[in-house]
C-alpha cells in the first residue's frame, strides 16, 4: 500500500502551517515500517519513521519554509524526493530535501541527531520496531490527530499497518507502504521443465534442488537465494518461514517467546535445510546480493521483497527481463 500524493500533500501542510512547531515536530514524530512477511513503512515527519515525510501548508503562505528530511533509497523515498517534494513545492512554496541513505545510516543520524537535540532535519524514513525506541524516549509525537483529521480516511489503512506504528496505545506513524515477502521464481525456467509455480514449502523444496546446479545459457543455476546476513534481513527471512508454517515469535496476549512450539521448530529446521541450495556466501546476503543474482540469471527462485520486483525488469541493469514472475510465500501449514 503507497500514501497517495495527496496524504502526502497533506502531512506536509500539517506541519508547515504552524499547528506544531518545527522543534515540535523533530523531537516527538516518527513513524515505522516494516515486518516480516509484511514490511511496513509510514508518512510521518519529525524523529523516527517507516518511510515517512510530513509537513507544510496548503496555499502558498509557507514559501521560504524548508524541511529537511531523511529517506531510504528505495521506490518510495526516490519518488518522494523526484515527484511528491517538487510537486509539492509548486503547490505551495515549501521546499522539500530528501536526502536518501541507508537504513542503519538512518537508524544511526536519528540517535545523533536527538542526543543532541539537533533540529536540522523534519522528516524521517524508518522501521516500525524503531518506533518503541525513540516513543519511550520522547522524541515522538502522536498523531492521532493528523488520522482523525477530515482529510484522512482512517479505513484507508490496513489495520495492522497502523498497529504497528502504535505505541503505549498512541500512534506514532502513518503507513506509507506495505510491502510483503513474495516469491520470485524464472517463468521461463520453470515452462521449460514443465513445473508450475510452487504454492507450497514441500513443492519448493523439490523446485529448488531440481534447479540447483542446472544450466541456463552458461550461467550456473542456484535454486533460491534470501538475505541472510546477520541482522534485519536474516530475521525476516526467517520470519517468513515461521509464519508460513503457522508459528508466531510471541504469544501476544501473554508475550511469552514461542520459539520452541512445534511450529517454531518445524519451520526452523526447513529453512535450515533450504540453505544448501542457495549461492556460495548467502550468509552476507542482503537485498542487494539478492537482486543482483536475480538480475544476473543465477537463481530460479528468490524470497524478495515486493517493491523490489521492478530491479529484474530493468533492462539498465538485469539480464533477465521479461523472464520473472511472481506469486504468494509458499504455504507451510498456513498462508502468509
Amino acid at each position: 500500500m503507497t500514501v497517495t500524493d495527496g496524504r502526502a500533500r497533506l502531512l506536509f501542510s500539517r506541519f508547515a502551517e504552524g499547528s506544531l512547531s518545527r522543534r515540535q515536530i523533530l523531537w516527538r514524530l516518527g513513524a515505522a515500517g516494516a515486518a516480516t512477511a509484511a514490511r511496513r513503512s509510514l508518512l510521518t515527519t519529525g524523529a523516527a519513521a517507516g518511510a515517512s515525510v510530513a509537513g507544510a501548508t496548503a496555499g502558498r503562505a509557507q514559501e521560504g519554509v524548508t524541511l529537511r528530511g531523511i529517506f531510504l533509497p528505495a521506490t518510495w523515498g526516490t519518488i518522494t524526493q523526484e515527484v511528491f517534494a517538487p510537486e509539492y513545492e509548486a503547490q505551495t512554496g515549501v521546499r522539500v530535501e530528501i536526502e536518501l541513505i541507508g537504513r542503519d545510516a538512518i537508524h544511526d543520524r536519528m540517535g545523533t541527531l536527538f542526543v543532541a537535540q539537533d533540529p536540522s532535519y523534519d522528516l524521517f524514513n524508518v522501521d516500525y520496531n524503531w518506533v518503541p525506541e525513540f516513543a519511550r524516549a520522547g522524541h515522538l509525537l502522536p498523531m492521532d490527530d493528523v488520522l482523525a483529521g477530515p482529510e484522512m480516511a482512517g479505513d484507508d489503512f490496513l489495520p495492522r499497518a497502523l498497529d504497528v506504528a502504535r505505541w503505549e496505545g498512541a500512534l506514532y506513524g502513518i503507513p506509507q507502504t506495505v510491502h510483503p515477502h513474495i516469491l520470485w521464481y524464472r517463468r521461463d525456467l520453470f515452462d521449460e521443465a514443465g513445473r508450475t509455480p510452487p504454492a507450497t514449502m514441500e513443492e519448493w523444496r523439490e523446485a529448488v534442488e531440481f534447479f540447483q546446479g542446472t544450466d541456463a545459457g552458461g550461467q550456473e543455476v542456484y535454486g533460491w537465494a534470501a538475505q541472510a546476513a546477520r541482522g534485519f534481513g536474516n530475521v525476516h527471512t526467517w520470519l517468513t518461514f515461521l509464519y508460513s508454517f503457522g508459528g508466531d515469535a510471541f504469544n501476544y496476549e501473554t508475550m511469552e517467546p514461542t520459539l520452541t512450539t512445534p511450529e517454531a521448530t518445524a519451520a526452523t529446521a526447513f529453512w535450515a535445510d533450504m540453505m544448501q541450495f542457495t549461492p556460495p556466501g548467502i550468509n552476507d546476503y542482503t537485498y542487494d546480493e539478492v537482486t543482483i543474482d536475480a538480475a544476473s540469471g543465477r537463481l530460479a527462485t528468490c524470497l524478495q521483497w515486493s517493491w523490489g520486483a521492478f530491479a529484474v525488469d530493468d533492462p539498465a541493469i538485469s539480464q533477465t527481463v521479461g523472464l520473472w514472475d511472481f506469486v504468494e510465500v509458499p504455504a507451510g501449514t498456513a498462508s502468509v
